[in-house]
C-alpha cells in the first residue's frame, strides 16, 4: 500500500499544527539547547514557545550529532525548565526516550551518559550515572532513560536493576543500547524482567527504522503479546521517510515516534583558524547542531494524517487499535 498525498510539501502547505495527546502519534525530539528547546509548541505550554513545531516530548542532551549524545550540563536543564516551566522533565541516562505523553503536559526528557562508545559500563561509570540519577531527581524531573549490556551483548540485569531503583519512583525507559543488543526478543525478555522500564527506544536493530520493518513488526508483536513494554520507533524518521514506514509499520499497533530533526548549519565566527579542529572533525568543525522546528511540523502533520488512515482501515476490519 502506498500513501497519497502524505508528503513534506503537503504538510507545508497546511502549515503547522498542534498536534493533541489524544488522536496522534506521540512525538519525541530530542534536542541539546535552549533554542531548540524554545521552538516548541506543545500541550499546555505557555506562549513563550513559538508556534513552529510539533513535540510531545524533548530528550535534553549535549552533543547530540557527535557520537549520540551525552549528559546535559545542569545549567541547560534549569534553563529549559526555568523556559518552560509546565513541562514534566524526563532525565535521559545513556541514549533516548520517554514519559507518559498521555497526560495534560508534554514531557522532557534528559540524557545520562558518562561517555560516547558502548554500553558496558565500569563500577566508577555506573557510580557516576547513578549520582546523576539523585542529582536530577533534586531538581524535579519526571523520569530517566537509560540502557546497560555486558559484555556478550546481552541486557546487564543487574546493573539496570541498580539504576532503575535508584530511579524509582520516576519513569524508566531503556534506550538504544537495545539496538546493539544480541538478540532483540530475547533483550525484551530481560528488560521486562526488571520491574518499573515502562519503554524502550529501538530502530529494530538497523541503522534506520526504514531498514528495519520486519524486526520492528515482530518487537511490535512482542511487546503486545506480553504486555509491554511500549515501544518508541526511532532513528532516520523525517518527512521523507515519515510516510511510507508508518504505512509499513503502522498496524503493528506503534504508538510513538523519535526524532531530532537537526542539522548542522553554518556558525557565525568570520575568524576560522585553519588546520585547526576541537572534535566535529571535516566539514561540520565550525558548524552548529540545531533542530530544525518546521522538519518537525511536518512529521507531525503528515503523522496526523496517516494516523487517521490507519484508524479507519482498522475499523473498516473490525481491529481494535
Amino acid at each position: 500500500m502506498h500513501a497519497q498525498g502524505a508528503s513534506s510539501a503537503s504538510a507545508a502547505s497546511a502549515g503547522p499544527r498542534r498536534i493533541t495527546a489524544e488522536g496522534a502519534f506521540t512525538i519525541e525530539v530530542c534536542i541539546d539547547s535552549l533554542e531548540s528547546a524554545k521552538k516548541f509548541v506543545t500541550i499546555d505550554l505557555p506562549a513563550v514557545c513559538a508556534a513552529e513545531g510539533h513535540a510531545h516530548r524533548l530528550e535534553i542532551c549535549a552533543n547530540l550529532a557527535v557520537g549520540g549524545g551525552t549528559t546535559p550540563s545542569m545549567g541547560l536543564v534549569r534553563a529549559v525548565k526555568r523556559e518552560l516551566p509546565t513541562m514534566p522533565i524526563m532525565v535521559r541516562l545513556l541514549s533516548l526516550i520517554g514519559a507518559d505523553a498521555l497526560g495534560t503536559n508534554a514531557n522532557m526528557q534528559i540524557m545520562i551518559r558518562p561517555r560516547i562508545g558502548d554500553f558496558l559500563y565500569s563500577v566508577d561509570e555506573i557510580a557516576v550515572m547513578r549520582e546523576d540519577i539523585r542529582a536530577f531527581k533534586e531538581i524535579g524531573v519526571d523520569g530517566v532513560v537509560l540502557g546497560v549490556l555486558d559484555a556478550d551483548g546481552d541486557v546487564d540485569t543487574v546493573q539496570l536493576r541498580a539504576l532503575v531503583n535508584e530511579a524509582l519512583p520516576l519513569e524508566v525507559t531503556f534506550h538504544r543500547a537495545f539496538d546493539v543488543s544480541r538478540n532483540a526478543l530475547k533483550s525484551l525478555d530481560q528488560i521486562r524482567s526488571v520491574p518499573g522500564v515502562t519503554r524502550v527506544l529501538t530502530s529494530g536493530q538497523g541503522k534506520t527504522v526504514s531498514d528495519s520493518i520486519p524486526m520492528l513488526q515482530a518487537i511490535l508483536q512482542n511487546a503486545r503479546a506480553k504486555g509491554g513494554p511500549i515501544i518508541v520507533a526511532g532513528s532516520g524518521i523525517n518527512a521523507k521517510t515519515i510516510s511510507d514506514f508508518l504505512w509499513a509499520i503502522g498496524m503493528y499497533h506503534l504508538h510513538e515516534l523519535h526524532l531530532s530533526g537537526g542539522a548542522w548549519v553554518e556558525g557565525e565566527m568570520s575568524f576560522r583558524r585553519s588546520h585547526m579542529g576541537m572534535g566535529a572533525n571535516g566539514a561540520n568543525e565550525w558548524k552548529v547542531w540545531k533542530t530544525n522546528s518546521e522538519e518537525v511540523g511536518y512529521v507531525g502533520d503528515i503523522s496526523i494524517e496517516m494516523w487517521d488512515r490507519i484508524i479507519d482501515i482498522l475499523e473498516d476490519q473490525g481491529i481494535d487499535w
